[in-house]
């Protein structure tokens, strides 16, 4: 199974899923469910730092709504070989 039919929103391996500031995004990991950062949360692009953090603000319901969080790049993988990416997708 290749990452284009996992992930079918990313544009490539590289990571680049075309960030702007007020996109809505969708969490696929869970990072911090302690921080409100589980796999589905929806989130809003504020910026990408560098190029290697994303800054964004959480706006699913809960506690952690409005919440200004940062998630990093990621090292992913499937059977073809792995890439880096922010662990989102656009929602």
């Amino acid at each position: 199974m290749s990452h284009m039919s996992v992930f079918p929103d990313l544009a490539t391996r590289s990571g680049d899923v075309g960030l702007k500031p007020n996109m809505p995004i969708m969490l696929l990991r869970n990072l911090d469910p302690h921080a409100g950062l589980c796999n589905g949360t929806r989130l809003v692009v504020k910026r990408v730092i560098n190029g290697h953090l994303l800054e964004a603000k959480i706006v699913s319901a809960g506690e952690h709504h409005g919440d200004i969080v940062y998630i990093p790049r990621m090292k992913l993988s499937d059977e073809e070989g792995a890439w880096v990416q922010f662990p989102v997708r656009r929602a």
